[in-house]
């Protein structure tokens, strides 16, 4: 099931596939990481991680809680998440809290971007690579 799919639907705002999709190319150069855009992670119901999935079936949201991070990646440092946060998120900070919470107790090094946070020439790519810096020391 795509994140469309799963919920993503009701999204208002600007999409952010344009900039998934640079933030991975970027990933890849200069820090040669093999990301993975927008898979699923699925949790217990006491919020430990018990797989990373590309799909999902429907009947596992119903004893599971499902997250979608936009991307993940594993590497010597550890496990990896990037939330790229745009204007929808501004309804919704709650439930941000909530899902950055249950990545990070499950030991996830967590870079969150605030678009809604800075003006429109914010240069996202520099603050990712200065946030990677920070979380590698």
């Amino acid at each position: 099931m795509s994140g469309i799919r799963y919920g993503q639907k009701n999204q208002r705002g600007q999409s952010d596939v344009e900039q998934l999709i640079e933030v991975k190319q970027h990933l890849k150069n200069k820090w040669k990481i093999s990301a993975h855009r927008e898979p699923y992670l699925i949790f217990d119901k006491n919020g430990k991680l018990l797989s990373i999935q590309k799909f999902v079936r429907k009947n596992v949201n119903k004893s599971h809680i499902i997250k979608n991070p936009d991307i993940v990646w594993l590497d010597k440092y550890g496990a990896w998440i990037i939330e790229v946060d745009g204007d929808a998120h501004l309804n919704r900070l709650s439930k941000d809290e909530e899902r950055n919470k249950i990545f990070i107790n499950n030991g996830f090094k967590l870079i969150v971007v605030p678009l809604y946070n800075f003006d429109k020439g914010f240069d996202y790519i520099e603050y990712i690579d200065t946030k990677i810096l920070e979380l590698i020391k």
